[in-house]
């Protein structure tokens, strides 16, 4: 009974959400509304869980968390209505950054990040290998050690997920930002 009510995450939130949809012909707009009932909902939950603790019933905290997660996945929703609506109809490439930086695989990691990371103001950049294909992408806030002789930045390709530290500063002069995945035995499975 309790997911019947018309409260965004809850089953009664999609059924209220169709209904206005159906009514006023706008899905945002359903959106919106069934996230609104749900954050009210949500915090009405919290505050009835607090007094009924401050009575001196333990179910009370039940209702807090019951009643914040509600009410945090209902602004979620809500959030995800609005960028969705802002986002209609605009194109990938009309937000994208143009030109687009790249940097070499082959640099290590300390000419890398003084030569392109720096000057390019992003966080993640593609790399290009010798014939200027796409060879990978670069995180920088997840620079790890690789496994082999040669270590560098994190990439974007399927690897293994170990739990290694990120190189420290004095070895970027060694380190490369590209480097084979691990050997698929040293993977975990």
């Amino acid at each position: 009974m309790f997911n019947l009510l018309p409260a965004a995450p809850l089953d009664g939130g999609q059924v209220l959400q169709a209904v206005v949809w159906w009514r006023t012909g706008g899905q945002d707009r359903a959106l919106r509304a069934a996230g609104r009932r749900g954050q009210v909902f949500g915090r009405l939950l919290v505050a009835v869980g607090v007094l009924s603790f401050a009575g001196g019933a333990s179910g009370g905290l039940w209702l807090v968390l019951i009643g914040g997660f509600v009410a945090i996945v209902a602004s979620a929703e809500r959030k995800r209505a609005v960028l969705g609506a802002a986002l209609r109809g605009v194109r990938v490439a009309e937000a994208m950054s143009c030109p687009v930086t790249t940097g070499p695989d082959w640099l290590t990691v300390d000419r890398f990040i003084e030569e392109i990371a720096a000057q390019a103001g992003h966080s993640v950049l593609p790399l290009l290998d010798f014939e200027g294909r796409s060879s990978g992408v670069v995180q920088l806030r997840r620079c790890r050690p690789r496994s082999g002789p040669r270590c560098g930045c994190a990439m974007w390709r399927p690897r293994c997920r170990g739990a290694r530290s990120r190189p420290p500063r004095r070895r970027w002069r060694t380190s490369w930002t590209a480097s084979a995945p691990p050997p698929a035995p040293a993977c975990p499975s």
